[in-house]
């Protein structure tokens, strides 16, 4: 059912354009945009305010918000670099870093599975995707675990830099590769998440407690 809505794209106050990420808390939505503030929404759609702006340097980043109140910034999906750089930052409640996790290669491009985040949290429990790559990544506390899923030809960062050189890469070179993961959600003991191969979607169920593919 439809409670409300509103067309809030522009520059004015309480308009927002090319938003980044998006969460919910206590019927308020909170936007982020491409610049780094965060808006407020109540549940009429009102706007309420700012509620953080970050410093150029966390431009497009995107904001999870954790049961404890807490935060995860995940950095831009795109760089222009294959240097690593952290894929995933733990704030405090006022936005303060306070760790920094996975210090992995960035992709020269974004490929998104879908239309759901790549992100996902259960309770204080981190799990994410990262672009061009085929490794489910979990996070709780400061305890990291990586899990390789294994493709027949998995898209990774190095292949998409060796279509970079090439010249502009282009979105079919890229989806003569598998995995591309997303839809990623979680139920209980499982871990739901999909992927291509050979360009058809695959949806499966991963058991937390085995670290095995049940379906």
């Amino acid at each position: 059912t439809k409670i409300s809505s509103r067309f809030i794209s522009g520059r004015g106050p309480g308009e927002i354009s090319d938003f980044v990420s998006m969460y919910c808390f206590d019927d308020n939505l909170f936007v982020t945009d491409y610049t780094g503030i965060i808006r407020q929404y109540d549940h009429n759609c009102s706007f309420v305010g700012k509620l953080h702006e970050f410093d150029e340097s966390l431009s497009g980043i995107q904001v999870l918000r954790l049961s404890n109140g807490k935060y995860a910034l995940f950095s831009k999906i795109i760089s222009h670099s294959d240097s690593a750089k952290p894929a995933v930052m733990l704030t405090d409640k006022s936005f303060n870093i306070k760790s920094s996790h996975f210090a992995v290669p960035q992709a020269p491009v974004g490929l998104k599975a879908g239309f759901t985040n790549l992100y996902y949290a259960n309770n204080d429990t981190i799990r994410f995707f990262l672009s061009c790559d085929n490794h489910l990544y979990t996070l709780y506390g400061d305890t990291e675990k990586t899990t390789e899923l294994i493709v027949p030809n998995p898209l990774t960062v190095e292949k998409a830099y060796d279509e970079a050189k090439t010249g502009m890469i282009l979105l079919n070179n890229l989806l003569k590769y598998d995995g591309r993961f997303g839809h990623l959600c979680e139920s209980g003991r499982f871990v739901l998440f999909g992927y291509d191969i050979n360009s058809s979607l695959h949806l499966t169920m991963l058991d937390k407690r085995t670290n095995g593919i049940i379906s």
